[in-house]
């Protein structure tokens, strides 16, 4: 079956009087730091950008937004690192949530629900402004009410069910173990057409972030695409 090839992000932006620059596969390795200026900048995250392709053929895209939140992202660790080290209470620095349990097909296992740290990175009179990851190293940037999350000490949220201000008890799973269903009749019942990949593949490239989609989108349609086509094997 043929490799896909990675897709590489990066980008720079300023950092007082420094430029941060960074470079990562999407849901993948990445690598980042700091140059005294723009170029210089541009020029490391490009170095590790190719440096991560490893000598494959891949995509590789500038995306100075992606730079910005992972700057947040480093910075926030940081003040949460400082505060745990001076022994100070450090829940003011970060909100919680559970991230539900939920069978893994890939992996054929239940993964348990576990307690996730969402690390605030900004305050306004009407809102909280956190980060969340979107993929293994990466980071996109969230925010809730201000006024009804601290008259209450929680509030609703479409990702997360609840965000809380404390470390909330994290429930007891109740594992579900599809049965399973991996005999070759099976999967050749189940494999998709080739028209249903060549839809999803124009669905992937129609989400590409330089098409007007965004990078959450694109990945999950890249996801799709490559499943299909494992199945179609």
């Amino acid at each position: 079956m043929t490799t896909e090839p990675p897709q590489i992000v990066w980008g720079r932006c300023r950092d007082a009087s420094r430029w941060f620059w960074y470079a990562q596969i999407l849901g993948g390795p990445g690598d980042h730091g700091w140059a005294p200026n723009r170029d210089a900048s541009a020029r490391r995250a490009n170095a590790a950008a190719v440096k991560l392709a490893a000598g494959r053929y891949a995509t590789i895209r500038i995306h100075d937004e992606a730079a910005e939140t992972k700057l947040a992202a480093v910075k926030a660790a940081r003040r949460s690192a400082a505060q745990a080290d001076d022994g100070q209470h450090t829940t003011a620095a970060n909100l919680y949530a559970i991230e539900p349990g939920y069978y893994d097909h890939g992996a054929r296992r239940w993964v348990h629900s576990r307690l996730v740290r969402l690390p605030i990175v900004k305050k306004t009179a009407r809102r909280i402004f956190f980060l969340r990851s979107s993929e293994p190293g990466e980071f996109e940037q969230g925010y809730i009410d201000r006024q009804m999350f601290e008259a209450q000490g929680w509030v609703w949220s479409s990702r997360y069910s609840t965000i809380y201000a404390e470390p909330p008890e994290v429930p007891a799973d109740k594992p579900f173990i599809p049965p399973t269903f991996d005999t070759p009749s099976y999967r050749a019942a189940t494999a998709p057409s080739l028209d249903e990949v060549k839809r999803l593949k124009a669905a992937m490239a129609a989400a590409h972030p330089d098409r007007g989609g965004s990078d959450t989108e694109f990945i999950a349609a890249h996801r799709r695409y490559v499943e299909a086509r494992r199945r179609l094997a």
